[in-house]
Order: structure tokens, then sequence, then C-alpha cells
């Protein structure tokens, strides 16, 4: 006995001695209550998922366009003007004029390039239909989060007039058996009760607040 009192002693001072690191978190409530403030909207072309695989596409298909110019003939023209002294120790200056035409001709003799091009042509379609699937994705994933959300609401109504009946009932049974018309066991049994009811509704706030975290993750946005 005096073991288990001291133990109680060393944890109520355990538990009761505030500490200077704590952190303070919000009640499942209010961060509910914050939550359901913000409007999270579908998620667009502009989610970040969706959008890193266009910006992909669209890179492959500069580099495939890159690659697909050198396999065309190339012309560069080039033309200069120099001042020049050709006979030595005589000062005499004439202004030289050149002007160049070079025409360069690909032989596609085992040249990857070609092969590069449609590599990176295949990759850019590739990740166009990426994109495209994990829109649609997206949007299911978001549909689906948005009717059990509002599942859950509904649930989450009912849940609470059942903590508010089971409340009542409690405090029903506590004051018939104060007055002698009810058991000790009547009272433990609808505390139960109450007390069971306040669980299901946490546990179904906690749901809820599990389907916005997921529609916000699905609707890409970083700021509400």
């Amino acid at each position: 006995q005096a073991d288990v009192t001291a133990f109680s002693k060393d944890l109520f001072t355990l538990t009761s001695t505030p500490s200077t690191d704590s952190v303070q978190l919000q009640s499942l409530a209010t961060t509910l209550a914050n939550l359901n403030s913000l409007e999270i909207s579908a998620p667009t072309e502009e989610q970040p998922q969706i959008k890193s695989l266009h910006l992909f596409a669209e890179s492959a298909q500069r580099s495939a366009s890159a690659q697909a110019a050198k396999l065309f003939p190339t012309v560069q023209l080039f033309a200069s003007s120099t001042l020049a002294y050709p006979n030595g120790p005589v000062l005499n200056q004439i202004n030289q004029n050149t002007v160049g035409l070079v025409l360069s001709v690909p032989l596609y003799l085992g040249d990857p390039t070609w092969h590069v091009a449609t590599s990176k042509r295949r990759e850019a379609e590739s990740a166009k239909h990426r994109a495209l699937q994990l829109q649609i994705d997206i949007h299911r994933d978001f549909s689906k989060a948005s009717q059990m959300l509002t599942a859950l609401k509904e649930q989450q109504k009912l849940a609470a007039q059942d903590v508010l009946a089971s409340e009542e009932a409690a405090q029903l049974h506590y004051s018939a058996y104060r007055i002698g018309r009810g058991s000790l066991l009547d009272v433990q049994t609808a505390n139960n009760q109450a007390l069971q009811s306040k669980v299901g509704s946490a546990r179904i706030d906690a749901q809820i607040l599990n389907q916005l975290i997921s529609l916000m993750a699905l609707s890409g946005k970083e700021n509400f």
C-alpha cells in the first residue's frame, strides 16, 4: 500500500509540474471549426502533381524539337572586312572584304539524333497521358472524399443528438438514485452509455478531420 501511495505521489508530481518546453495544441473541436470554415475547391490543372507532369511533357517536347532540328541542313552566312598591308614595309593599305556561305548536310550515318528525338517525343506523349490519368484519379478521389465528408457530417449531427440524450438520461438516473428510486448500477450504466456516446462522437470528428485533410491535399493548394 505504501509503495502504491508513493508511486501515486510521484506520478502526480510529474504530471502536475509545468514544463517550459510544452507545446499547446488546439482541441479537436477548434481544429474542425477552423478547417470547416475553409473553402476547399476541386483540383485543377494547377494542382502540383498534375502541373509537374505537364511541365515535364513540355520540356521533353522542346528537347525533341531541338534534337530534330539537328537533322535538317544548316546554312551559315558570314562576312568580314579587314584593313591589310600586303606590301610589308610599304604602307599601302587595302580593305579586304570577305563573304562566305557554308552549307552543312547531315549524313545520317550512325547518328543517334533521330532516335533521341523520337525518344523525347515519346516521353512527352507519355507524360501527357500520365497527367491526364492523374487528373482523372485525383478528381475521382476528391469526389469520394467529398461524399464521405457529407455522410460523416450527417452522422455527426446524429451523434451530437445521441450525446445530449445520453447525458440527459444519465442525469435523470442520478437524480432518481439520490431520492432512492434507482440503483447505483443504473447510474453507472447510464454514465457508461454517455461516455460511449461521447467517444463515438469524437471518433466521427476525427474521421471528418481526416477527410478534410485529404481534400486539402488533393486540392493541392498551399494556402487557404
